[in-house]
């Protein structure tokens, strides 16, 4: 996707993104480069009327700089912090879940258990009413 953006005093600046990149980092991306523009050619633009170079090495750093935009806009790195954060706390939930069916289930097993001890104590005590020691 190409998107644009012109300054008011004439300035126009077009940057070439693809879908994954976030757009309002890309609109920051254009208004920084065309102010450190202004900035840096103040009076060196405005007579031109051909093509000219007018280097900017503060532009070119900007641009390297946006290759990440998670490094380049500290909103988009908050966003990717909470997404992972939300991805880890969905695991957990996940994992406590399971947990809570394992113990679910052993609840049940130790109220089996629990039901088997007290019958083989009866059947214990039953059989022994004929043992007396005397």
């Amino acid at each position: 996707m190409c998107h644009s953006w012109v300054h008011p005093e004439g300035i126009g600046a077009a940057v070439l993104i693809d879908a994954e990149y976030p757009l309002r980092v890309a609109f920051t991306l254009l208004s920084e480069s065309v102010r450190i523009f202004l900035e840096a050619n103040r009076e060196k633009w405005e007579d031109v009327q051909k093509d000219t170079l007018l280097l900017c090495p503060e532009i070119e750093q900007l641009f390297i700089k946006f290759q990440d935009p998670t490094e380049a806009d500290k909103l988009t790195k908050i966003e990717r912090d909470l997404e992972e954060v939300k991805g880890t706390v969905m695991q957990s939930m996940d994992d406590l879940l399971k947990r809570g069916e394992s113990l679910d289930q052993l609840m049940a097993k130790s109220e089996d258990l629990t039901k088997m001890s007290v019958e083989i104590y009866k059947t214990a005590k039953k059989n022994n009413q004929c043992c007396k020691l005397y």
